[in-house]
């Protein structure tokens, strides 16, 4: 079991679901950053691992909220439109219904929540340090790409600063972003010398794995998985032979694999798991093109009963397979 004090950070592309994703929006849920928060606290872990989520990602979590909330709303208006002869049917958005004042209202709720790395307050050093870093292609700037990575910077900078004032050992942070796992070496060594401590760049949604791993949590229901789940799942999908793309387009299955990378755990509860299950699929069309698809998921719940793991319930997959 470590004895470390870690600090793990999510990067927005970690938080943020796709469009395909359902979420309430009446108010700022962030699902994964919530639950790894009950978890850690379920398992008296507070004084071993902290959660934190950096000010830029807020914002930016903030800003793709609000234009789905507002995306949402135009579909509800044109619906309410097309149905206001229809008896039976009302939708009705009220005129009092302010959306920018209920945008506001939820992010700064949410924001009490949230254990956040601020951004620097000395803006000036702030940028010539970001400047520095694109002039020397420190991740997330590349050679031989074009300076993209203002905002992944700042995260970075963020990250330096929060660790030069606290005690953590060790800084672990989940991003999708290819630049930080591709110059993880040289963006740790950038840490390192700029804090003295460690930092860890991971892929994948797999945080509350990640902890269970050092903690040796879940292992009866990891094993459950291991062991039974994960063959009867591929024996399931090798029975499907089609996808719809866009709700129109059917697509045959050439590959269909489960993602390792892109599946994990969650615990909800003592012995009550949520586990999304991602998949890599290619499939090809009516001419012979092929796709890859990489945003494939399946959601099941699982209670233990009786001694036994069992499937409580399961949510579609997010495309129509058959």
């Amino acid at each position: 079991m470590s004895s470390e004090k870690i600090a793990i950070v999510l990067d927005t592309n970690i938080l943020r679901g796709n469009e395909k994703t359902k979420e309430r929006l009446d108010v700022f849920s962030i699902e994964l950053y919530d639950e790894t928060i009950d978890m850690i606290e379920r398992n008296d872990l507070v004084e071993k691992v902290a959660l934190f989520m950096p000010e830029i990602v807020f914002l930016e979590l903030s800003r793709y909220k609000s234009k789905k909330l507002k995306s949402r709303l135009d579909v509800l208006r044109k619906i309410s439109y097309e149905t206001e002869t229809l008896e039976d049917i009302q939708i009705k958005i009220s005129e009092t219904f302010n959306e920018t004042n209920h945008i506001v209202h939820t992010k700064e709720s949410k924001a009490k929540e949230i254990n956040l790395i601020k951004i620097p307050k000395a803006k000036d050093e702030l940028f010539e340090k970001t400047l520095n870093m694109a002039i020397n292609k420190i991740p997330p700037f590349q050679e031989g790409k074009s300076d993209k990575g203002f905002k992944d910077a700042v995260l970075i900078l963020s990250l330096i600063d929060f660790a030069k004032e606290n005690d953590y050992s060790k800084f672990v942070l989940f991003s999708e972003d290819k630049a930080f796992k591709k110059g993880e070496k040289k963006n740790s060594r950038f840490f390192i010398d700029e804090t003295s401590k460690e930092l860890e760049i991971r892929t994948g949604k797999d945080v509350q794995g990640y902890i269970s791993d050092i903690y040796g949590l879940f292992i009866e229901f990891k094993e459950f998985l291991r062991s039974k789940f994960y063959d009867d799942l591929e024996a399931t999908i090798r029975e499907k032979h089609k996808i719809v793309i866009d709700d129109k387009a059917e697509c045959e299955l050439e590959e269909f694999n489960i993602s390792g990378e892109r599946t994990f755990v969650e615990e909800l509860m003592e012995d009550e798991y949520k586990l999304t299950v991602g998949f890599d699929i290619t499939c090809k069309d009516k001419e012979g093109d092929k796709t890859k698809i990489d945003d494939l998921n399946k959601i099941f719940y699982f209670l233990k009963r009786e001694g036994e793991w069992k499937i409580d319930s399961e949510e579609d997959f997010s495309y129509k397979i058959f």
